[in-house]
């Protein structure tokens, strides 16, 4: 390498320092004076981000439900699901292993297996790349349904399924990003697991150590997983690069940080929350009257996931939105 290219080099480096110090008070290791610190507004809570959330799909329900059964339709063709045989075998081994005369514990074992993902479809590589590739047009769509809805502007399906999958692949390098940050959670569950199934866990030293390790990656990854999340939405506006758009989610939650952090996790609630109130009605009235002839879960099951897809979408801009 010249010895110009690397003047340029180190120019380079040291503008973009400089431009990072002048956005951002804080110093790694270093206390932030009172002074210095941003004061943000107060960002939106979790209950107003769900209605908000339930407001713009109801202000739009011909286009919200129009895309839902689109993906809903487009997943089950490609990817398949669950077929009414396979859930009554699960629902056998779970009746055989709780007693077939309780039908509520039943019902609650098969509700939790089902959201560990046991009912999940059995997919090959191509159709598991297929669900995923599925699942960013599917966000990327009611990510672009939503900011014209919000700008007063009314657009149709063809419309949105035109311009909406554009930024595809700078969300592709967000989500890439975002597999990389939760590596070091990963690898504290991956110690955590070995040291309980080997049974260290019972010496007091070991135990203190592994769970202070596991907290510490977990809190490493959801620090670092808080400024991607955000910038998985501000990367589908119009030509936003991914590193721009991670420069901006980085100032939007400066100060902000675990209240983002909150509305996500709330997120996470409201979805478990919505599964557990639909399906487990449906269970109960599986497990008490026995109508086999009737495929209950398995078409409930791929609308539950189109709907958290939206939900989680609409909720996720909603929440960039209120940051701004």
């Amino acid at each position: 390498m010249s010895k110009k290219t690397t003047t340029s080099l180190s120019s380079w480096l040291k503008a973009k320092i400089s431009l990072q110090r002048s956005l951002s008070p804080h110093r790694s290791l270093r206390l932030t004076h009172k002074h210095l610190k941003p004061r943000p507004t107060k960002s939106a809570s979790s209950w107003t981000l769900v209605s908000q959330t339930l407001t713009t799909i109801k202000s739009r329900p011909k286009l919200y439900l129009g895309l839902l059964l689109i993906f809903i339709l487009v997943g089950v063709i490609l990817v398949g699901a669950i077929s009414q045989s396979d859930y009554l075998g699960l629902k056998d081994a779970i009746a055989q292993a709780v007693g077939g005369t309780n039908g509520t514990l039943k019902a609650l074992t098969i509700l939790q297996v089902t959201l560990r993902g046991a009912l999940a479809p059995t997919m090959t590589d191509v159709q598991l790349l297929l669900l995923y590739i599925l699942i960013f047009i599917a966000f990327l769509s009611f990510i672009w349904a939503t900011r014209q809805t919000i700008a007063g502007k009314k657009v149709t399906i063809r419309q949105v399924l035109y311009n909406a999958p554009t930024p595809l692949i700078p969300v592709l390098v967000i989500v890439l990003l975002f597999c990389f940050q939760i590596l070091p959670a990963a690898i504290g569950l991956y110690i955590f697991t070995v040291t309980s199934s080997g049974g260290f866990m019972s010496i007091v030293g070991v135990s203190v150590l592994v769970t202070l390790l596991l907290v510490l990656l977990l809190t490493l990854s959801l620090y670092l997983i808080v400024n991607t999340i955000i910038a998985a939405v501000i990367v589908t506006l119009p030509g936003m690069p991914p590193l721009a758009a991670l420069n901006s989610a980085k100032q939007l939650v400066l100060g902000r940080r675990l209240s983002v952090l909150m509305r996500i996790i709330s997120l996470a609630l409201w979805l478990l929350l919505l599964w557990v109130i639909v399906l487990l009605p449906f269970l109960l009235l599986d497990s008490f009257t026995n109508i086999e002839a009737v495929p209950y879960i398995p078409i409930i099951l791929p609308l539950l996931v189109g709907c958290s897809v939206m939900f989680s979408s609409v909720y996720l801009y909603r929440l960039y939105r209120s940051l701004l």
